[in-house]
């Protein structure tokens, strides 16, 4: 009698231990996705798109091939009157700035090529989705966007010539054309003072050259910063 009542109490163990195992095994409850608590921000993104983005991952190729486009230029000049508050930079000024962005970003291994992106291929206002298809058909695997707001400052001296003072703000994405995110982004700021010549036409001239000099060392720094974090 004594040895059926330890196998009855070994056999009650057992039952008990593998309903205990089969409660712990249970898959963990499922995680449920945070919902908008305004419901009108449906109407421009639904929560479920929203919740698909943030959950993706970036992955740029190893060897890229970047496109470049300079969408906005506000000008120091509007300080003095002289143009609107949005100008237009010239084409010489549009190839020394080209040259010197496109000459830092090809020192990354990463960057197979670089190159403007023919602005003929974009409508007069740029979208996000403008750019991934203007990049696409220049077969980019991403768009280095940035864009220029120069402030400035007249410094009269006497017996001496005048001089003009640029500070230029430079804002830099980088967009990724497959998946339209933007995995990077920087923002730059230097300044450079010239001095004027009697060459120059007039200081407006004076004061182009100051706002290009500065802007376009400003270009470098967030050229030098997307290197960086290709190279990560």
């Amino acid at each position: 009698m004594r040895a059926l009542a330890i196998l009855l109490l070994v056999v009650a163990l057992g039952c008990e231990t593998a309903r205990m195992d089969r409660v712990g095994a249970a898959p963990p409850p499922t995680e449920e996705k945070a919902v908008s608590l305004f419901p009108s921000d449906a109407a421009i993104l639904p929560d479920d798109a929203i919740n698909k983005i943030l959950d993706a991952k970036v992955r740029l190729p190893q060897h890229l091939r970047l496109a470049l486009i300079h969408i906005e230029h506000r000008s120091a000049g509007r300080f003095w009157g002289w143009g609107p508050y949005w100008t237009a930079i010239g084409p010489s000024a549009q190839q020394e700035v080209a040259a010197a962005v496109i000459g830092v970003l090809r020192t990354s291994p990463r960057i197979e090529n670089a190159d403007n992106l023919p602005t003929f291929l974009l409508p007069e206002k740029a979208t996000v989705g403008h750019l991934r298809e203007a990049a696409a058909r220049f077969q980019a695997d991403a768009v280095f966007v940035y864009r220029t707001d120069c402030q400035g400052y007249e410094r009269t001296r006497f017996f001496q010539a005048d001089q003009a003072k640029a500070f230029c703000s430079a804002e830099a994405a980088l967009l990724d054309v497959r998946s339209g995110l933007v995995p990077f982004t920087t923002r730059s700021l230097d300044d450079f003072t010239v001095t004027q010549e009697p060459g120059d036409a007039s200081f407006l001239e004076t004061v182009r050259k100051a706002e290009l000099k500065a802007f376009v060392a400003a270009l470098e720094d967030d050229a030098k910063a997307l290197v960086r974090y290709l190279g990560k």
